[in-house]
């Protein structure tokens, strides 16, 4: 564009230059009557000597041109470079705000994944809750129908339990009435056999009177009980579990717990004691009473002065082993007692010596404490 304005003035410079050349040369023929220009007359010969005169000033404003194009294309130029700075200052800030949506974009992206999976977990945990709910609903609801039967079933025990107790209550109304006529009449038999020894009547009397005391003594009960308790020793024979007059008795060979002839406990009796107390103190309500039993053979000579018969010395059992469940067992007095049976009881004939073994015991009774 600048090349072309420039030819453009350089041409009307020498088309200008050559119009007032020429005419000169027409005023210089006319005024010499020579008059060969080819201009008709002189208006324009004015108007050439005018742009003639035009010239310089034309030339100054060309060159003023000039220079405001040169100042035009330098501005132009700074703002090119300008407009360059700022098209890769927007396009790197295009980039950053690209690379930071991007960024946020990409930040977004892992929030939602993750509130996506926290959503999945919050789901699968309500489902598994609810499972929960449900199942633990069904198994109330089968508790419920579990308990509420149990219920009628208590309800319908606890009303036969009623019925029998009622019945019971009668018939120990009826055994008290049937005992204190016993009673009467054993006190009548005695009253007339003062200074006998007691007859198969009076023991019979005494018999049943001792079983109306124990009618309600859970005798099957304590048996198990001690039968489990003291297993050990019933295993090996030095213990056996029985019942007379409904009263459950703990049999004890006395060779296990006493030396010969003598009514101290021995090395090996201790630990037995120990554990026939444990077992009796497990039994609620109950009186215990420990017999002492000899055979028929009356004590060594060495001996006599301290038991001059059996019966010193099976009351000297009996009571050693009260005291031994009193003072080592912790048992209450109060609910023990001593008897001394000598030989009046045998449960073996006393002509063998397996039979005296057998005769040599102590037996220890498990009463009721009515």
């Amino acid at each position: 564009m600048k090349i072309s304005f420039a030819i453009f003035v350089f041409l009307f410079v020498i088309v200008g230059s050559l119009q007032i050349a020429h005419a000169q040369e027409c005023k210089e023929a006319f005024f010499g009557d020579e008059y060969t220009c080819t201009y008709a007359n002189v208006s324009e010969y004015n108007a050439i000597k005018e742009a003639a005169q035009q010239y310089p000033k034309t030339k100054n404003q060309l060159e003023q041109l000039e220079q405001k194009y040169a100042d035009l294309e330098n501005v132009l130029t700074e703002t090119k470079n300008q407009n360059s700075q700022l098209r890769g200052m927007l396009q790197r800030a295009e980039e950053l705000r690209v690379a930071q949506e991007i960024e946020k974009t990409e930040e977004l992206r892992v929030v939602m994944e993750k509130h996506q999976q926290e959503q999945q977990n919050f789901n699968q945990q309500m489902e598994e809750l609810q499972f929960q709910i449900n199942t633990q609903q069904v198994n109330l609801e089968q508790q419920k129908r579990v308990i509420t039967k149990q219920q009628e079933t208590y309800q319908s025990f606890a009303q036969e339990k009623e019925n029998e107790l009622a019945q019971r209550e009668e018939q120990i109304n009826v055994l008290q009435q049937e005992m204190d006529q016993l009673v009467i009449r054993l006190e009548e038999i005695e009253e007339t056999q003062r200074f006998d020894l007691p007859t198969e009547e009076t023991e019979i009397i005494a018999g049943e009177i001792q079983e109306i005391e124990n009618f309600d003594l859970p005798t099957e009960e304590i048996k198990a009980t001690l039968a489990t308790m003291l297993d050990k020793y019933v295993a090996n024979g030095q213990i056996s579990i029985h019942e007379r007059d409904r009263m459950p008795f703990v049999r004890v060979n006395s060779r296990s717990i006493f030396t010969p002839q003598q009514a101290y406990i021995q090395g090996a009796g201790f630990a037995m004691l120990d554990d026939i107390s444990t077992s009796l103190k497990k039994i609620d309500g109950v009186h215990i009473q420990v017999e002492g039993h000899t055979d028929n053979h009356s004590p060594r000579v060495d001996i006599r002065k301290k038991f001059p018969t059996n019966w010193e010395l099976s009351s000297a059992r009996a009571v050693n082993i009260v005291r031994y469940f009193v003072e080592r067992g912790k048992m209450d007095a109060e609910n023990l007692s001593a008897v001394a049976l000598s030989s009046s009881n045998p449960i073996a004939s006393n002509e063998t010596e397996n039979g005296q073994q057998d005769n040599r015991r102590l037996e220890i009774l498990i009463r009721s404490k009515r």
